[in-house]
């Protein structure tokens, strides 16, 4: 079996809805460090049958923080990678909230004061931030194993810490 990835830049509309997203009170930090930010859509598609595939392991999306090199090539800070299938059947809201993770994994470095720290090139620091909830399994492990897999016993340790928000 063949893949087949493409990328391709997002439209003014998408930029306008994360321009949008960044005004919100959650990332007014990164709006005022004036980051230049790329939305590029991923879709990931089997040569043989045309089906597509989930182009990340995990969430729908992957933040990159660039390089310098990169930085003075691409003239941009924050790379957002979507998958474009996930992004096409989403709601408005759905489309805000993937926005919004993918914001909310950017993190500006400051010093002991609380000021930014610069690159040479005078550009803010950045870092990602981890997630606080992961979770990895194997459905076959569940399968075979139910209740007495780790990857039932993880879920439900997750369930149990995050009770309220997973259902």
């Amino acid at each position: 079996m063949k893949k087949t990835v493409t990328y391709s830049l997002a439209d003014k509309e998408v930029n306008k809805l994360l321009e949008n997203t960044l005004l919100e009170e959650d990332h007014q930090e990164l709006k005022a460090c004036n980051i230049r930010f790329a939305i590029i859509f991923v879709n990931t598609v089997n040569e043989d049958t045309g089906e597509n595939y989930n182009s990340f392991s995990c969430l729908p999306y992957r933040v990159k923080i660039i390089g310098m090199k990169d930085r003075l090539l691409k003239n941009i800070d924050v790379e957002i990678q979507i998958d474009e299938n996930y992004w096409e059947d989403c709601t408005d809201i759905m489309k805000d909230a993937l926005l919004n993770a993918a914001l909310y994994q950017i993190i500006e470095c400051t010093d002991k004061t609380g000021m930014p720290v610069f690159h040479e090139d005078g550009v803010v620091k950045l870092k990602l931030n981890k997630p606080d909830i992961y979770y990895v399994g194997f459905s076959e492990i569940i399968q075979k194993y139910g209740s007495d897999s780790p990857d039932i016993k993880m879920w439900n340790r997750l369930k149990t810490d995050f009770s309220g928000i997973l259902y």
